[in-house]
C-alpha cells in the first residue's frame, strides 16, 4: 500500500497537482539539470543557502517532493556526496530513459518535436527511414550508405535516443535513428559547415569544449574575429556544434552560433528595465537590467526565453515577449530612390526620432542621433564606396567627386547623391523684406527691400549661367511672411537657401556679415560651411572689412532644413556703403562672391 500511494504521488507531481507545502516521499526518479546554472538549496525556499550549484545537464536523482508559499515545486535531490538539497521547479527536467518515470511523462518526452535545419548523410550500409521515431514503427523505406537528407526536426525515444526527422525524394517525411546518420559536409556552398573550412568567431565570449556538450570539459576560449578551421559538426536539439582547431592547434568544440556560419541575429530591448537572467527563470536576480533599445546578439532559444550577449559579452537569458528584431528607433529598408536624374538613399524611420550628422575626412559622412540600429544596404550604390554601422553611428564614405544634400523628416531619412560642381545644383534666393516691409533705410532713402531684390536678380543670372537652377522666393516687390520664406526651401528637394540682406546700425558701421545656425537647424553643419566659403568669397569681390561668418538664430536659418546662410552685403546706415549699394557694379559684385563662394561649397565635399 505504502508503495501504491508513493508512486501516486510522483506521478501527480509530474502532471502538476498541488502539493502541501511538506516534504512528500516519493519513488526516485532521475531529473537533469536545464539552465545553464542552477541552485540547489538547503531547504526547499528561495531565499534558503546555497549549498552548491550545477550545470546544465547534469544528472539528479529526486527522492521527495515540496511546495512552497507560492505553490511552486521544489524537488529533494540526492548531490555526489551523498548529501541532499533542493531544487526549484523551473531548472529541473524529468529523464524520461529511467523506467520508475511515470508515463505521462515518458509520452510528452516522446511526443517533443522541436524544429530543426541540418544536412545528414547515411553513414551505414543500408538505413531504414520509419513513419515515427521508435524503432518498432514501420519502415518507410531504406536508403544507402552517402545518401544526402534535409532533418527539419528532431526528437527523442523512450532510450533518450536522438531520431531526426527528415524530407524524402517524394517530398514526404520520416524518421532516422541517429545511429544510422551523420552531420553532412558535403554542401553546395562553401560558406556552409564545410570540413576544414575558415570560419571567423563573432560573439566575445566563446568557449571551447572537450566534447559537443555544455557539461563537457572546457578546454579553452577563443576571441571575437579570431580565425578558426572546422574538422567536424554534429547536431544537437537546441543548436549545432562544431570541432574546431584554432591558431595555436588547440582542438575543441563549440556551438555553431559562435562562428560566422549565418549573419547575426540581433534583437533589441523592447522597454526599460528589461532583466537579463543567468538562466531562463525567475529564480535568482537578473545580471542586469536592460534599457530601451538595447542591442543583443541572439544566440538560441530555449522555450519562450532566447540566450543573447550584450555587446560588453555578457551573457543571459531575456524573455522573448521583452525583445523585437527591430530597435524602437532604428532605420530600416534602405532604397533607391530615384527623380529624374537625381538618385537618393533612404532609410525609413520606426518612428519620429532625432537624427545628426557630422563630415568627416576623407569624403565621409558621420550620421547619429537617437537611433539604435540601421540596416546597410545590400546593393552597389554608384558614387557611394562603402555603409557601415559603427557602434550607434552610420558612416557613409563617397566616391571621389561626389557630395551629398541630406535630409530628416519625421518618416525616413534621405541622402541625395550628387557629383561635385555647382551645375545642375538647386539653390534657393531670398529677396529680404519686400512689400510694406521696406528694412532698413538708408541717410538718402535707399530702401534694404529694393537692394535684396536687386542683388537677387542678379545672382539668379549668375547661377543660372553657371548651370545652375534657382527659385527665388520673390521676383517682385512684394510681402512674404518669414514662414513662407522657410516654407518653400522645406517643401523643395534643393541643395541650399541664401537670404540677402542689408545691414543697418550707426553712420560708422561698416562691413560685410555672413550669418548660419546649427543650434536647431538639421543641416547646421553643411550651412557653417556654406557661410565660410561665401564669406570669403564676398569679401574679395566687395573689398569691404571682414566681419566674419557667424552663429545667429535669425528666423530662416534657425527654421530651415536645408544648408541655409543669411548675407548682409554691407551698412546701409553707413553713407559711404549706402552709395556703393545704390550701383548696380556694386551689387554684380556681391551676387559674382556669393555664386564664387556657392561653388567652393559644391566643388568640395
Amino acid at each position: 500500500m505504502k508503495k501504491w500511494i508513493a508512486s501516486t504521488m510522483i506521478t501527480a507531481s509530474l502532471l502538476g497537482s498541488t502539493f502541501a507545502s511538506v516534504e512528500a516521499a516519493t519513488a526516485t526518479y532521475p531529473l537533469s539539470v536545464k539552465v545553464s546554472v542552477a541552485n540547489v538549496r538547503q531547504n526547499p525556499t528561495m531565499t534558503a543557502k546555497v549549498v552548491t550549484k550545477l550545470k546544465k545537464g547534469t544528472a539528479v536523482k529526486a527522492i521527495a517532493v515540496s511546495t512552497d508559499a507560492k505553490g511552486a515545486k521544489w524537488y529533494k535531490v540526492v548531490l555526489a556526496n551523498n548529501k541532499t538539497g533542493w531544487m526549484h521547479e523551473t531548472v529541473v527536467k524529468t529523464v524520461a530513459s529511467n523506467p520508475k518515470t511515470t508515463t505521462a511523462v515518458k509520452n510528452s518526452q516522446l511526443n517533443s518535436e522541436k524544429s530543426i535545419a541540418a544536412q545528414l548523410s547515411i553513414n551505414v550500409s543500408v538505413a531504414n527511414v520509419r513513419q515515427s521515431p521508435s524503432t518498432s514503427a514501420k519502415v518507410l523505406t531504406q536508403l544507402k550508405k552517402g545518401t544526402v537528407l534535409k532533418a527539419i526536426a528532431i526528437s527523442a525515444d523512450a532510450k533518450g535516443a536522438k531520431w531526426y526527422k527528415v524530407v524524402l525524394a517524394n517530398n514526404k517525411t520520416g524518421w532516422v535513428h541517429e545511429t544510422v546518420v551523420k552531420a553532412s559536409t558535403n554542401t553546395s556552398s562553401s560558406s556552409d559547415s564545410t570540413t576544414s573550412s575558415k570560419k571567423t568567431v563573432i560573439t566575445n565570449m566563446a568557449t571551447l569544449y572537450s566534447a559537443p556538450s555544455l557539461s563537457a570539459t572546457v578546454v579553452g576560449s577563443v576571441q571575437r574575429n579570431d580565425q578558426v578551421t572546422v574538422l567536424d559538426t554534429a547536431i544537437d536539439s537546441l543548436f549545432n556544434w562544431v570541432k574546431v582547431s584554432t591558431s595555436s592547434g588547440t582542438v575543441g568544440w563549440l556551438p555553431q552560433f559562435e562562428l560566422n556560419y549565418t549573419v547575426p541575429k540581433y534583437v533589441y530591448a523592447k522597454n526599460t528595465a528589461v532583466p537579463l537572467q543567468s538562466n531562463p527563470t525567475w529564480v535568482d536576480e537578473p545580471i542586469q537590467m536592460l534599457n530601451i533599445n538595447d542591442r543583443l546578439l541572439s544566440l538560441y532559444s530555449e522555450d519562450e526565453w532566447l540566450y543573447v550577449e550584450t555587446p560588453a559579452g555578457v551573457r543571459g537569458w531575456v524573455l522573448e515577449e521583452n525583445v523585437s528584431p527591430l530597435a524602437v528607433n532604428s532605420l530600416t529598408a534602405p532604397t533607391m530612390e530615384n527623380s529624374g536624374e537625381e538618385r537618393y538613399l533612404e532609410w525609413k524611420k520606426t518612428n519620429n526620432f532625432n537624427v545628426s550628422y557630422t563630415v568627416l575626412s576623407g569624403n565621409r559622412l558621420k550620421i547619429t542621433g537617437a537611433f539604435s540600429y540601421a540596416d546597410i544596404p545590400t546593393f552597389s550604390i554608384d558614387g557611394i564606396q562603402s555603409i557601415e554601422q559603427t557602434d550607434a553611428s552610420v558612416i557613409v564614405t563617397f566616391s571621389p567627386g561626389y557630395t551629398f544634400t541630406i535630409r530628416n523628416y519625421s518618416d525616413r531619412l534621405s541622402i541625395k547623391i550628387v557629383e561635385t560642381g555647382l551645375k545642375g545644383k538647386k539653390i534657393i534666393v531670398d529677396a529680404g523684406h519686400g512689400g510694406h516691409d521696406t528694412g532698413a533705410i538708408g541717410p538718402t532713402g535707399l530702401k534694404e527691400k529694393e537692394i535684396t531684390l536687386n542683388t537677387a536678380l542678379l545672382l539668379k543670372e549668375e547661377l543660372e549661367k553657371a548651370g545652375a537652377i534657382v527659385t527665388l522666393t520673390r521676383s517682385t516687390d512684394v510681402f512674404l511672411e518669414l514662414f513662407e520664406r522657410t516654407a518653400i526651401a522645406n517643401n523643395s528637394d534643393y541643395d541650399a537657401f541664401i537670404s540677402i540682406h542689408a545691414d543697418s546700425y550707426s553712420k560708422t558701421s561698416t562691413g560685410t556679415t555672413t550669418y548660419y545656425n546649427v543650434t536647431t537647424n538639421f543641416n547646421g553643419p553643411k550651412s557653417k560651411t556654406l557661410a565660410q566659403y561665401v564669406q570669403q568669397s564676398l569679401v574679395a569681390q566687395l573689398k569691404t572689412p571682414n566681419r566674419g561668418y557667424k552663429e545667429q538664430a535669425f528666423y530662416v536659418n534657425r527654421k530651415n532644413e536645408l544648408p541655409s546662410i543669411l548675407v548682409e552685403l554691407a551698412y546701409v546706415s553707413n553713407p559711404n556703403e549706402e552709395a556703393l549699394l545704390k550701383t548696380k557694379a556694386f551689387l554684380q559684385k556681391a551676387a559674382v562672391g556669393i555664386r564664387q563662394g556657392l561653388e567652393q561649397y559644391f566643388n568640395n565635399f
